[in-house]
């Protein structure tokens, strides 16, 4: 008998190394694509300004002859110019001169073919080139104006596309990915080779809660080690390689220059006397944003000429500007018939070197993170598996594999989370309905369908079983999710996001009931909480992920990829979850009443429930509208307004959900020792309606990160409280625990249909923090009068 649970241990130790060593493996390549798609918009960007001041350049040459009275469509040296842009600019695959109609006037190289919808008039040539994509290329248009370079659109003749070839961008993030590739491998073999000899040192020797300690701690361990070590050899590589790619671009640019004032040397011009120089000088710094300042300098090195941003106007000002460093400067001669008169100096920002660098950082740490909540969930779903031939534990297992089925899903839910309101807001809106509610109306239709979906399992659940519900969720919502990508009207994402409703209204509502019949009555708070921690560890990571996704690939890519990541969820259902539904029955104890839930039960006797109703009214319905009203809509609109990019939108949400996952279970423990579950209830709701009121007053990002973490405590003290308040009660007794919970969860989710329609409603006339401020105050005083009701019942039972 020893051999063979020596022999279960190992496998299971093994088991778990390998499903753990997966995970850390799954998180580098995360880690590594998340960098691919950074670096593929680095380059993006480089290549388009570098090609901006190529096409500004020419242009102006182009406009400097029709200023004499030449016409487009008459230019005799057209030709000539258009042969020596692709001369001295190689890699420009194509180039075209069109007419303020649209006709082609003149084309070389490849075949250009303007996108239809593109309107390729921006009205001066001061404005910043239209860009747009053509099958193997970007397009850059610039417009062609008469006499002065801010004149109407009415002066416009025509305008210079050129085509550059995706692939200059494409072939440094090509050779980024091999070299990221051989990092990774090695990191992984490295740390799969320090993880399993850890693991089976460490691990076998305990059971239990030891054991879970000890897989947690290595695994976080490795699990940081291989993200920082992978991480900072990406971040020290990038600063390298894209420093020397902006050195290069710079000189690209100085070169320009530098052919102009030689030729303006060589007829005599003296260096001090060049007309208009200031004009090309702009021109380079505006469209180069890695470059800080330009100067011309005599053989003296006194300055002539010099051009630089407002930021270093600022530093030099307030006395902050440092020397700059060789490596950040680019030096080109200036000549006059071999001799050497002078000199072009361009001064590369470091800030915005340091810049992306720092958001390439946090962008790793971001994926180190989630890819620890990820590694956590492994590890408890694993442990408890390991556990379930351990007498009294086993029923601890299955409550594990529910959550990480649960997180599974609400990591493919919910990676648009933190941009669902700016997405409906590019799209075309509803007749007759303000901006602000036309936005509001896909997350109200969500919410809607959520509650739909809580009704409609609750009576599944009378009857079949959990499993084949959560299975039929995840399908719903895997097909909302993807059609969410093609949505291109308001009311199209409605119908998709109703659809994604609905299946979380089912995938809840089995979790939750499966899990409650498995808890014994003095752990269900925790056993609560623990699932919620599950839902939330998915929201958390998938908020982040999509933030940054949403950077990178678009809105509709981070869809497509949700929709694909459902599949994962479903795989594990398959795998883990079936046994839950045959094997492990349902006790008595905790099944539902027959005689409770019969047909002739009127469910007009749990609305008669003052507790039911009282808790449903007063606490769970403003609780529901502050979270969608503020979380879900109100959030993601204050954080834009604020200046927050969509990947720190991301971020700044996490709190939330960190708050749920780690301080909510240590809430419940304690709510569970509380006799009176309307006690937490009554804390948890001011708190989160105090935090909201403040919010009105103190409105920052920072202050923002406070608010989030007050609010998400209010939850961690009320939720749980609140579901065992209800199933406990005696309408709950007559109805049966499961329609009862269904029925609570669906009027609950009316607070989450009016939160983001009444926060819509207040923006057309309100700001943003003073809708949060007025739900918040509602919250409050709703939570106020709960307590004025319960303080009365007390005396009334005391009398």
């Amino acid at each position: 008998m020893r051999e063979q649970a020596l022999i279960a241990s190992s496998r299971a130790v093994v088991r778990t190394a390998l499903f753990i060593a997966g995970a850390l493996l799954a998180a580098l390549l995360l880690n590594g694509a998340l960098s691919i798609l950074t670096l593929d918009r680095i380059h993006t960007r480089s290549l388009l300004s570098s090609y901006t001041v190529v096409g500004d350049y020419h242009v102006e040459k182009i406009r400097r002859s029709l200023k004499f009275g030449k016409s487009l469509d008459s230019f005799s040296g057209l030709d000539r110019l258009l042969a020596a842009i692709m001369r001295e600019n190689p890699d420009i695959a194509g180039l075209a001169i069109y007419s303020r109609g649209r006709e082609l006037l003149l084309g070389l190289g490849a075949e250009i073919r303007l996108p239809g919808e593109v309107a390729w008039h921006p009205q001066t040539v001061a404005a910043r080139p239209v860009v747009s994509e053509s099958g193997d290329f970007h397009l850059l248009g610039f417009p062609i104006v008469g006499a002065e370079r801010e004149s109407a659109d009415s002066d416009r003749q025509g305008f210079l596309v050129l085509a550059v070839p995706k692939a200059l961008a494409r072939d440094k993030v090509d050779a980024a990915l091999v070299r990221l590739a051989k990092t990774g491998v090695l990191t992984g073999i490295l740390s799969v080779g320090v993880l399993l000899p850890a693991l089976f040192f460490l691990v076998g020797k305990r059971h239990g809660q030891a054991r879970k300690r000890r897989i947690l701690l290595t695994t976080s361990l490795v699990f940081l080690g291989s993200q920082l070590a992978f991480s900072a050899y990406g971040i020290s590589h990038f600063e390298d390689s894209y420093l020397d790619d902006v050195r290069e671009e710079s000189r690209s640019f100085g070169q320009l220059l530098q052919a102009d004032v030689d030729r303006l040397l060589d007829l005599g011009v003296p260096i001090d006397r060049l007309v208009k120089i200031e004009t090309l000088l702009n021109d380079i710094l505006t469209n180069t944003p890695e470059l800080s300042a330009i100067a011309i300098v005599d053989n003296g090195k006194q300055t002539l000429y010099r051009l630089q941003t407002r930021k270093v106007d600022a530093q030099l000002d307030a006395g902050e500007q440092a020397a700059v460093s060789p490596r950040y400067q680019v030096d080109l001669p200036l000549q006059r018939g071999g001799q050497t008169v002078g000199a072009i100096h361009l001064d590369i920002d470091k800030a915005v070197i340091d810049k992306i660098r720092f958001d390439l950082a946090v962008d790793l740490i971001t994926v180190a993170l989630v890819s620890l909540l990820v590694g956590f969930e492994l590890v408890f779903f694993l442990v408890a598996l390991d556990t379930t031939s351990t007498p009294g534990v086993a029923a601890h297992a299955v409550p594990a594999a529910v959550r990480t089925g649960a997180f599974l899903y609400a990591f493919a839910m919910a990676l648009s989370m933190s941009f669902l309101p700016l997405y409906a807001s590019q799209l075309a809106p509803l007749a007759g309905l303000p901006g602000a509610l036309s936005m509001a109306l896909p997350l109200s239709a969500e919410m809607l369908l959520v509650a739909l979906g809580l009704v409609l399992g609750g009576h599944w659940l009378e009857r079949r079983d959990w499993l084949s519900l959560f299975l039929y969720g995840v399908v719903v919502t895997a097909i909302g999710v993807g059609l969410c990508s093609l949505a291109q009207t308001t009311l199209q994402l409605v119908g998709c996001r109703a659809l994604v409703g609905l299946g979380y209204g089912l995938v809840v509502v089995s979790t939750q009931t499966v899990v409650i019949r498995l808890s014994a009555t003095g752990n269900r708070s925790s056993a609560i909480s623990g699932l919620e921690a599950g839902y939330y560890a998915g929201f958390i990571s998938s908020t982040a992920i999509g933030g940054m996704l949403a950077d990178k690939i678009g809105f509709r890519g981070v869809f497509v990829f949700g929709a694909l990541q459902m599949l994962v969820a479903l795989a594990f259902a398959f795998a883990f979850l079936r046994k839950i539904s045959s094997d492990r029955p349902v006790p008595q104890s905790a099944a539902l009443s027959d005689g409770a839930s019969a047909a002739n039960v009127r469910l007009l006797s749990l609305l008669a429930d003052r507790e039911f109703l009282g808790t449903l009214l007063l606490s769970a319905i403003p609780a529901a509208l502050c979270l969608a009203g503020f979380l879900y809509f109100a959030s993601p609109l204050f954080l834009t307004e604020a200046g927050v990019s969509q990947s720190n939108i991301a971020r700044l949400m996490m709190p939330y959900g960190l708050c749920m996952i780690y301080l909510a279970p240590l809430l419940g423990k304690w709510v569970d020792a509380v006799g009176d579950k309307r006690i937490p209830v009554l804390l948890g709701g001011v708190l989160g309606g105090t935090a909201l009121l403040i919010f009105h007053f103190f409105h920052s990002p920072l202050a923002f990160v406070a608010i989030l973490i007050l609010f998400s405590v209010s939850g961690g003290l009320s939720y749980g409280a609140r579901l065992t308040l209800v199933s406990e009660s005696s309408g709950a007794r007559r109805v049966g625990v499961s329609r009862a919970l269904g029925v609570f969860s669906s009027l609950e989710r009316v607070g989450n249909i009016l939160g983001p329609m009444l926060v819509g409603s207040l923006l057309v006339v309100f700001s943003v923090t003073a809708a949060i401020g007025f739900i918040g105050l509602v919250f409050l005083l709703c939570n106020l009068l709960l307590f004025f009701l319960c303080l009365s019942r007390r005396h009334s039972l005391r009398a």
